[in-house]
């Protein structure tokens, strides 16, 4: 969650920065425009927090969230759970 946090203040800093140097562009130009690329390391930055995060989601909410929803009862979530304790 910490990379999501700088990713976004590196956005916010890149953002700030373009808005103080951009007027109604007439041609895209390098030592105006370059702060585009500090909001593309951002995303980049959350874009790939985000991706392992979801990677690394538990299986057990996965087991709760189909409890939840009604798919499993009660005695198979605890099967599961179980077998995921076991290595």
């Amino acid at each position: 969650m910490r990379r999501v946090f700088w990713g976004i203040v590196v956005i916010l800093i890149g953002l700030w920065v373009w808005a103080g140097t951009l007027g109604l562009p007439e041609n895209f130009r390098f030592g105006r425009n370059w702060p585009l690329l500090l909001v593309l390391f951002g995303a980049y930055i959350i874009y790939r927090s985000v991706r392992r995060w979801a990677r690394r989601r538990s299986p057990k909410v996965d087991v709760l969230s189909d409890l939840e929803r009604g798919r499993i009862d009660v005695d198979e979530a605890v099967e599961r759970l179980k077998q995921e304790k076991k290595p």
